[in-house]
């Protein structure tokens, strides 16, 4: 599998024809411009500017994933174990046959389209790739995952067909098989190391009624141990109510959580229970979405200045307009310690308390004012 791989990255395997050749040629320009200007920057910032407990996070959660490989292994080059969550289809891995085909210089230049947005914009237009993949003999998330590993350096082990059971547990199914929750899992190596690593890739609707119907899902990932939780170009739908139980999950399980303006709202995560440190710069939404704004975000970053991002990221073209928020959790004070109070316009409601303070708080015409047993740190790291 890891040849296919490598020949689907367009990289040097020995005795393949001229199609894979010219593929090739074309992806090498794409990659070691991807490289220059994004990946090793990237790789550059996550060493020296992370926390070294979050750049060696050995367990992420990325919701809202894609197939998008090669931003979180360049953020998180340590990452052992991997779970990504998305709605593009699962597919399969490719077959001797497909490299066969007539019609293999067609595919190729199909899977190069469907490229074309992460490489130059570094988020899969969910959409775009769903049409691509119904024109290409490479259909799928399965085959652009294998791809991007290969080009990020790893080699392939294995690749299994999965499906998630109501329980929380990835059991084997065969890939012809159509189901709910169906995944697909992937055991590699890094250059250079023998332990194996695995990625796991699930379709599923992370909507409050996709989670409803999907038991399995919370429960796999509140035993999946996770160190860190990425979020980028998640089209701002953890604003909104149709997302709370993704949103409480991720506030549950991420002892930190790296994300851009898209990702969970500044307003919960209260300096009392967070500390937080925004780097790039913030004024509005990006992508379409320049009508989400948040101000007590926006205010943060002019609290005071931001720490430079050397690349950009999300639905921003240049490093000069991108950002990113971390998140760690501070350790917990205890419960008589704390007073939650909800207002909703000038109506104030009753104190409650922090176990019962939802999303802290996550309500959406809510305004969480925290009572703290001493004054909350800077808003830019608190």
């Amino acid at each position: 599998m890891d040849r296919y791989a490598r020949m689907l990255a367009g990289m040097p395997v020995a005795g393949v024809g001229p199609a894979i050749t010219t593929h090739a040629r074309q992806m090498d320009g794409s990659f070691v411009r991807l490289e220059k200007v994004q990946l090793g920057r990237i790789r550059r910032w996550s060493a020296t500017v992370l926390p070294p407990d979050v750049s060696g996070a050995e367990v992420l959660f990325y919701p809202f994933s894609g197939p998008d490989v090669l931003y979180p292994t360049a953020l998180f080059p340590h990452a052992r174990k991997l779970l990504f969550t998305g709605l593009e289809t699962v597919g399969a891995p490719p077959t001797a046959e497909d490299f066969g085909s007539a019609d293999l210089p067609d595919s190729f230049a199909e899977l190069r389209r469907s490229l074309v947005s992460l490489l130059g914009q570094s988020f899969f237009v969910t959409a775009q790739m769903q049409q691509q993949f119904h024109r290409n003999r490479f259909r799928g998330a399965t085959p652009i995952l294998l791809l991007l590993l290969a080009r990020a350096g790893h080699r392939i082990d294995s690749v299994a067909a999965l499906r998630l059971d109501d329980d929380g547990r990835l059991c084997a199914r065969e890939f012809a098989e159509r189901r709910d929750a169906a995944g697909i899992g992937i055991r590699f190596r890094a250059a250079g190391e023998s332990a194996l690593r695995s990625l796991v890739y699930l379709r599923a609707d992370l909507s409050d009624r996709g989670l409803a119907g999907t038991p399995g899902y919370a429960r796999l990932v509140r035993g999946l141990g996770v160190r860190v939780s990425f979020l980028k170009s998640a089209s701002y739908l953890l604003h909104t109510r149709e997302f709370s139980d993704i949103r409480e999950l991720l506030l549950e399980v991420s002892p930190a959580l790296l994300q851009d303006d898209s990702g969970i709202p500044w307003r919960s995560f209260p300096s009392t229970l967070w500390a937080s440190t925004v780097y790039g710069a913030y004024r509005r939404g990006g992508g379409g979405f320049e009508n989400q704004v948040q101000a007590d975000l926006r205010d943060a970053y002019l609290a005071a200045p931001a720490r430079p991002l050397p690349f950009w990221i999300g639905y921003r073209r240049s490093a000069t307009d991108s950002n990113l928020q971390l998140y760690r959790r501070r350790a917990p004070l205890p419960e008589s310690a704390l007073k939650y109070f909800h207002t909703q316009g000038r109506r104030t409601s009753r104190t409650i308390a922090p176990s019962r303070c939802r999303s802290r708080c996550g309500h959406e015409s809510c305004v969480c004012a925290f009572n703290p047993p001493s004054a909350p740190a800077s808003p830019r790291s608190r």
